[in-house]
């Protein structure tokens, strides 16, 4: 799960369909598809989140930005969803918990 920071990079790259193809085959060997978690999360979730996507990145050989990887972003994780610009355009459609 990457942080609100990565995540809204991440949303402005998939835009250039053609870069991020590329990108993928060049770092990953394939295309890396966005699945967005729109579960409500919270802190804790998030953390822990974070800290095994970390590990898995530092793990695959490559560095971690820790300032872009920080949970206090501008969205709150008990309000918000994992997309959209203010990471709530699907909240509507989510399922009770």
């Amino acid at each position: 799960m990457p942080s609100h920071t990565i995540d809204l990079g991440w949303h402005a790259f998939l835009l250039h369909t053609k870069e991020y193809a590329l990108f993928c085959r060049q770092v990953a060997g394939r295309f890396i598809h966005h699945v967005p978690d729109d579960m409500p999360p919270t802190r804790s979730t998030t953390t822990a989140r974070h800290a095994s996507t970390i590990v898995m990145i530092q793990q695959a050989g490559y560095l971690v930005d820790h300032e872009l990887w920080q949970t206090s972003a501008t969205c709150d994780p008990d309000s918000c969803s994992a997309s959209g610009k203010d990471g709530d355009e699907n909240k509507d459609s989510r399922i009770p918990t």
